[in-house]
């Protein structure tokens, strides 16, 4: 690597830190519900049952204020993350800038310097970069981590976070490029490095079943989480032992 070519990557890795971390969770939280107090991700279903997560992301948004903000936030966090790889990638097609802002930015996105270093998990982000590096990784990813997941772990949560654990590695060392490779194997510490206590709430409810109920399955289902997840219940695509019990009344 020559000192011109370090200078670049040091530039574009400095760039992307600082665009990911500005949170649009927080921006548009706080122009379009400035009550509201964004300081973790709760996820409850039962009484004194659930997962508090501290990060403060596009989900935060979507749990506390409804889909929409929800959606707007991540619509800006993954434009946040494309814009500027799409643009390193037209500036200097023969290096891999694109790759270091892609993951700077992830970086920035769940340690954010103008936040207390409090921010997201990076899924956002992540869409947005791949957009621009291999959009075909977006929906192999999701597709075999959802059926993993689902199927095999028989875990909601487990599924959201399987296709970047382990598809997306598996995707691109099938394309043969060692430098997405090595970018999957990054961005799977950037984003585990920051998810430590969620596992450790995680593992006991999985364990005990507790994620495999109706009433979470009825919470979760009502996020983008577990969208898939929903359809496919809904459709008896996959089934769990209270579905054999009578839906409980309403009333």
């Amino acid at each position: 690597m020559t000192g011109r070519t370090a200078l670049g990557a040091l530039a574009a890795a400095g760039v992307g830190y600082l665009l990911g971390s500005v949170s649009f969770t927080r921006v548009v939280g706080r122009l379009a519900r400035p009550e509201l107090r964004l300081e973790s991700t709760p996820l409850s279903w039962r009484e004194g049952v659930g997962i508090v997560s501290d990060d403060v992301s596009a989900t935060t948004l979507e749990v506390t204020a409804g889909p929409r903000l929800g959606v707007l936030a991540s619509v800006l966090d993954i434009a946040k993350a494309a814009v500027p790889v799409a643009l390193l990638r037209r500036i200097a097609p023969e290096q891999r800038y694109d790759l270091v802002c892609a993951l700077a930015v992830m970086v920035g996105h769940n340690r954010p310097v103008f936040h207390g270093f409090q921010g997201g998990r990076g899924t956002s982000v992540l869409l947005g970069s791949l957009l621009v590096i291999d959009p075909l990784a977006i929906p192999t990813s999701i597709a075999l981590g959802q059926a993993v997941g689902i199927y095999l772990v028989r875990d909601v949560l487990f599924a959201q976070d399987m296709g970047w654990f382990v598809a997306l590695p598996l995707w691109f060392a099938l394309r043969r490029d060692r430098n997405l490779v090595l970018f999957a194997l990054a961005v799977n510490v950037v984003r585990w490095s920051v998810s430590v206590d969620e596992i450790r709430q995680w593992w006991p409810l999985y364990r005990s079943g507790e994620l495999r109920t109706r009433e979470f399955h009825e919470v979760i289902e009502q996020t983008h989480m577990g969208a898939i997840h929903g359809w496919l219940r809904r459709h008896g695509l996959v089934r769990y032992e209270y579905m054999r019990d009578p839906e409980p009344d309403p009333a």
